[in-house]
């Protein structure tokens, strides 16, 4: 059955439903909690996960009552860049494949983390808070780095005001702000642009 036809949309919603496998015939679906749901509660998603333009069901006035409400519902594509980012790591990859194909100036980046430390999952921020994923004692190394280029872009490409950069680590998708890089002692090491991910990149 298609239970998922009666779940409202939210801006700041209890649930996302990737999709885990396409047949000839089917989509299959699961829906997955983002947060404890008791009894009583609605059961809600973000429509803008899986539809990156509306076709026939917008939601002209957003009534959802999130504080992050954004206060209407056309699709992703409609959003503005930092809600497409805050929201790109839950959405369907057709809605993140039609981004960057609309978007050639958006350059995509990627990077990896160590073992052992991951980026907090905070979709109302776009700043990238560095968390441990698992236990550390006193005096143990948590993670060695192997520090790239500054700015952490390919080799052949300098940096291009008239391009925004985006740079996935693991899952999460973060802005970079050229304008709030903070270089430190830069022949040793340098944080990425911003203070989106106040960390060091490792290279891949």
């Amino acid at each position: 059955g298609r239970s998922d036809g009666f779940m409202n949309h939210s801006c700041s919603p209890n649930c996302h439903a990737p999709l885990i496998h396409r047949s000839r015939d089917f989509l299959f679906f699961e829906t997955i909690a983002e947060r404890d749901i008791y009894p009583g509660d609605e059961i809600t998603c973000d429509y803008a996960l899986f539809d990156y333009e509306c076709d026939g069901h917008e939601i002209a006035e957003c009534g959802c009552g999130s504080t992050h409400c954004r206060g209407k519902m056309l699709g992703f594509k409609h959003l503005t860049l930092n809600e497409k980012v805050r929201i790109m790591h839950r959405c369907e990859e057709e809605v993140v494949d039609r981004f960057f194909e609309d978007n050639p100036d958006v350059v995509l980046l990627q990077r990896n983390l160590p073992g052992g430390v991951a980026l907090k999952d905070d979709s109302g921020s776009n700043t990238g808070e560095l968390i441990a994923s698992r236990e550390f004692e006193a005096g143990e190394v948590v993670h060695t780095n192997r520090v790239q280029a500054a700015l952490a872009l390919p080799e052949e490409e300098e940096w291009n005001d008239d391009k925004t950069y985006i740079v996935k680590v693991r899952d999460r998708y973060l802005r970079l702000n050229r304008d709030e890089q903070t270089p430190c002692h830069p022949s040793e090491h340098a944080e990425c642009p911003g203070s989106l991910l106040r960390t060091h990149i490792p290279a891949m």
